[in-house]
């Protein structure tokens, strides 16, 4: 069964700050759905919110979200979040 491998950002939803940072992971496939999994990293009431800015549904999901991150590894922040300054990924 395929699962989707995202890539989410933080935004400012009053547009005053770049929050260069994006997230890799996977859902699906007995985890939260996409919109689901949003809503969980976005579930405050904080002006800064979740986006995701793209998916992708993938046989073997945990397989390339791993690739991606240790291809990332040296952007790493926290967990699954890596620094895109140049915002490339």
């Amino acid at each position: 069964m395929q699962s989707i491998v995202y890539v989410m950002r933080h935004i400012d939803i009053g547009g005053h700050i770049e929050i260069p940072y994006k997230k890799v992971g996977i859902t699906g496939s007995g985890n939260a759905t996409l919109d689901s999994r949003l809503q969980q990293i976005s579930n405050t009431k904080s002006p800064i919110k979740a986006q995701c800015i793209a998916a992708w549904a993938y046989d073997d999901a945990r397989g390339l979200e791993n690739a991606l991150h240790v291809l990332m590894e040296d952007s790493r922040v926290e967990g699954e979040w890596f620094l895109d300054a140049e915002d490339t990924l």
